[in-house]
């Protein structure tokens, strides 16, 4: 079982409280004892996570969501989820579901995949698509949002170079 089991969630008692709090929340309550065991029986989870912070795709029947978990300590999650809110809002991401903008957010799950450069020859695709990109990257909203936010972690990221976070996890 440990194999399928995402490390994480054997690893760290919080996240893997928080992770049963949110699938229970929003795919529906399972009465039983909260094991590892009961919990891969009753939620499929698929362990979608990046380099820096944990991201499963949760689903119980035929409803699915996002669950993803703030660790890195590079980010500004504040920031990230007030993007991610409008950008929702505004039909260029998936729903927010709700989040506490330090720890956790819960998405919105749809199916779907990378653009191919075979899509992208799709004159409607290509459109489409630089359309999005050209309405996300101009909107005045989210424009607002950095206008003043310096990037102090990234710089720091950037500066630390070996002795960075990053360097240290991977390198």
């Amino acid at each position: 079982m440990d194999s399928i089991v995402p490390k994480v969630l054997r690893d760290r008692k919080d996240i893997f409280d928080s992770f049963v709090r949110l699938a229970q929340k929003n795919l529906g309550s399972i009465d039983i004892e909260i094991t590892l065991e009961n919990v891969l029986n009753h939620f499929t989870i698929q362990d979608v996570s990046g380099m820096s912070n944990p991201v499963f795709i949760v689903g119980r029947a035929d409803k699915k969501i996002v669950i993803r978990f703030f660790l890195s300590a590079t980010a500004d999650f504040a920031l990230e989820n007030k993007v991610f809110e409008i950008a929702s809002q505004k039909g260029y991401a998936p729903e927010m579901i709700e989040t506490d903008s330090s720890t956790y957010r819960v998405e919105q799950f749809y199916h779907g995949g990378p653009l191919t450069h075979l899509s992208l020859a799709d004159p409607a695709v290509y459109k489409q698509t630089m359309r999005l990109l050209c309405d996300f990257n101009y909107d005045i909203q989210l424009n607002a949002l950095i206008q003043d936010k310096s990037l102090p972690k990234a710089l720091e990221f950037i500066e630390n170079g070996p002795s960075s976070w990053y360097w240290q996890a991977f390198f």
